[in-house]
């Protein structure tokens, strides 16, 4: 989420408000997946991502070529798919009800991670953002 949102509010659009959209998506597919009834099929999401992620990756190594009315909705989709897919893997292997704080203690934790190393390490280490098309795709053009 946070490689995304660095990427498409530095080099798509710098918008005002734009960087609240991808963590609203995070936590709606967080709410869909973990939910009391299963609203969307975990299958399903795992067999678009691929599929979706092959423009996203195009438009990555292309640079952010185009108009913006398709490029920043085609990035919000594919995240929002991946989210959906990733959080679906995640509940369909959650424990029983008595280890769902260590199991959620850990997700935490892999959030707080990943923050860090966006936050404070790839800046160090990388030129440019790099964390989102590595997530995309490690073939991808980094312009490092």
């Amino acid at each position: 989420m946070l490689g995304l949102t660095t990427y498409i509010t530095t080099n798509v659009a710098p918008m005002p408000l734009l960087r609240v959209v991808p963590l609203g998506l995070y936590l709606l597919s967080f709410v869909l997946t973990f939910g009391r009834t299963v609203r969307v099929s975990h299958p399903l999401m795992s067999r678009l991502v691929p599929i979706l992620l092959v423009p996203v990756a195009a438009t990555i190594a292309m640079g952010p070529l185009g108009r913006l009315w398709l490029l920043i909705p085609l990035h919000l989709l594919a995240f929002f798919l991946t989210s959906l897919a990733c959080h679906g893997e995640l509940a369909t292997r959650r424990p029983p009800a008595d280890r769902l704080t260590e199991f959620f203690l850990w997700i935490g934790g892999g959030g707080v991670l990943g923050g860090i190393f966006n936050a404070l390490v790839a800046p160090v280490i990388f030129t440019g953002v790099v964390e989102y098309p590595l997530a995309c795709g490690p073939r991808l053009r980094l312009d490092l």
